[in-house]
């Protein structure tokens, strides 16, 4: 990866853990979750995924790796902290939401967020 491209893929990190939407946690080689081992995982198999492909570093691509290292359960979601919400949402509930609401809600409501990210982690929608 070129100089340029490293740093455009550094900001790109930056910007997917700023959106709050990495919550996952991964065995370290010690055998303890560890949140930084599931990191380290994201940039490697996403580095792998943009070199393979040819593809510009992006957001999105920090995205699709997740959700595939999800699907794969080589990373595993953080439980809840005691007293913390838990908003489920199902497939049907999802495709019943019309677009514009489905767009704006996803921005400015991380627990809706989380559930439609599982829900496309799982293929469901």
């Amino acid at each position: 990866m070129s100089p340029e491209n490293q740093n455009q893929f550094e900001d790109c990190f930056r910007k997917f853990l700023e959106s709050g939407t990495f919550n996952y946690t991964a065995r370290a080689q010690n055998g303890s979750l560890s949140v930084l081992t599931a990191i380290e995982m994201l940039k490697s198999y996403t580095r792998m995924y943009l070199e393979k492909n040819r593809l510009l570093p992006s957001v999105s691509a920090f995205k699709i790796i997740r959700d595939e290292l999800a699907n794969e359960r080589m990373i595993l979601p953080l439980r809840k902290e005691e007293g913390e919400e838990e908003f489920t949402l199902t497939a049907d509930e999802y495709r019943q939401i019309p677009v514009r609401a489905l767009q704006q809600r996803y921005k400015s409501d991380a627990l809706f967020r989380d559930a439609v990210d599982k829900l496309q982690a799982t293929g469901q929608v």
